[in-house]
Parts: C-alpha cells; sequence; structure tokens
C-alpha cells in the first residue's frame, strides 16, 4: 500500500511556482491524509495530467480535492465541449463533468 499524500504534494508542489506565475490560485483539500493506496500509477499520471491541463485553461482557481473514492480536479474557469468530454472519460476510473458558469471537474477514482 502507497501513501496518497506523497503522490498529491508531489504533484501539488509542482505546479504551484506555476499556478503562482499564471495568476492562478491552486488549492489542494485532503482531509485524510494517512489514506494509502494499492495502485499510485493509477493516480498519479492522471492526477498530474489533468492539474496541468486545469492550470493550463482556467484563469481562477483550481482546486485539488481528495474525497472518500478518489479525487476531483476542479477549475471554474473552463467549460469544455462534449467531444473534449469523451476524450477525457474512461468509464473504469476517469470521470469528467463541465458545465457553464461552473468550470470543468475531472474526477479519478481510486
Amino acid at each position: 500500500m502507497y501513501r496518497l499524500s506523497v503522490i498529491i504534494e508531489d504533484v501539488f508542489k509542482k505546479y504551484l511556482p506555476i499556478a503562482e506565475s499564471l495568476g492562478v490560485t491552486f488549492n489542494l483539500d485532503f482531509p485524510d491524509p494517512t489514506k494509502r493506496i494499492a495502485k499510485p500509477s493509477r493516480v498519479k499520471e492522471p492526477l498530474d495530467k489533468h492539474v496541468s491541463a486545469a492550470l493550463k485553461r482556467t484563469k481562477g482557481e483550481v482546486k485539488i480535492l481528495v474525497k472518500k473514492d478518489g479525487i476531483e480536479i476542479v477549475d471554474n474557469g473552463t467549460v469544455l465541449s462534449p467531444m473534449s468530454l469523451a476524450l477525457i472519460n474512461k468509464p473504469d476510473h476517469i470521470t469528467a463533468k463541465s458545465r457553464v458558469g461552473f468550470g470543468t471537474s475531472v474526477f479519478i477514482k481510486f
């Protein structure tokens, strides 16, 4: 079992200076830093990819929210087309939603 906090901390520290240089607020909500997961590769690569994409798309705020069964990356600045959402969604563990006035969220299931 791997500590999820190590994966998330690495990604957060990697992108914090980039967010600051872009003027984007970058937040992390991680209520249980003791959480462990069995397959870190299932989380690390998509987390890195979608945080990077969210920072490129938004002008406002990007949040990483750690939940009971996954990680949600939320940006309040963009709305993706249905075609873009279809490319992101992976039925087994990645779900993306996008709405005008709310932005885009990508959920990565553990």
